[in-house]
């Protein structure tokens, strides 16, 4: 009886873990108790399958409990590393074509962003659940007990490794969303410049630059709007088809 709850310990708290930081799940908007029934859920589903844990002893125990845990939140900030890429794009832009000024607060996530960054919220969400991409991770996941045996501790370096990689990643795709209209909008400002040196009586930045700064940034945004969506899911399929990988090979040993 003992063993079994323990197994049941070390499988909740890797499930959980990723539950906790899975994106769209882990938003303030969702209830905690879904995640904590989600996870009580597939731990019934796995654990009966699970073998007995190598040792007992309460340091292994705490240990392995501890590792669980690390283990899934780890998993769950490398998916939503590549998943927070839209949201960087988007907000390099709102900075750029002055839609920045204007803030709004998000519930989901419980800041505030430009109109353009919640957009990008609730659109990268809407992608991550209808290409099932939540499914896969989590599946991943609790095939990966298999290959990692509850209780057994994940290299920490070659995560901590993962998530830094991920973080960078994002940030590089979220600049090289966010690149081709800003090059545009310096364009404009250029040419904004050229006509404030030709009337400098008048302040074109603040009477026409920040005009036509947003709305060409929005159009641009609109037209650039499809492409951006179809690299952001590459993106977030690459990184989950990665961690898939990683987890059922076993490369966390």
């Amino acid at each position: 009886m003992t063993e079994g709850w323990v197994i049941a310990a070390f499988v909740f708290c890797r499930m959980s873990g990723l539950l906790l930081t899975l994106p769209v799940l882990s938003m303030v908007g969702v209830p905690k108790h879904v995640q904590v029934l989600l996870a009580a859920l597939m731990t019934i589903l796995i654990f009966p399958s699970m073998p007995a844990p190598e040792s007992m002893a309460m340091s292994s125990v705490i240990l392995g409990v501890a590792g669980e845990l690390f283990l899934g939140i780890s998993l769950g900030m490398i998916v939503k590393a590549a998943y927070s890429a839209f949201a960087v794009g988007a907000e390099l832009i709102s900075r750029q074509t002055a839609l920045g000024m204007s803030s709004l607060f998000d519930p989901l996530i419980n800041v505030g962003q430009s109109a353009i960054g919640i957009l990008a919220s609730l659109l990268a969400g809407i992608i991550f659940i209808s290409t099932d991409q939540h499914l896969h991770v989590i599946e991943a996941v609790a095939r990966s007990f298999h290959a990692m045996p509850p209780g057994h501790l994940a290299n920490v370096t070659l995560l901590s490794k993962y998530i830094s990689e991920a973080v960078s990643t994002a940030i590089v795709v979220g600049i090289q969303l966010a690149g081709p209209l800003i090059a545009l909008v310096f364009l404009v400002n250029v040419f904004i410049g050229v006509l404030g040196k030709l009337a400098p009586r008048m302040n074109m930045f603040f009477s026409v630059g920040m005009t036509v700064n947003s709305i060409i940034g929005v159009w641009l945004f609109g037209i650039a709007l499809p492409w951006i969506m179809q690299t952001h899911l590459g993106t977030v399929e690459a990184t989950v088809k990665a961690t898939i990988e990683l987890l059922l090979v076993g490369g966390l040993r």
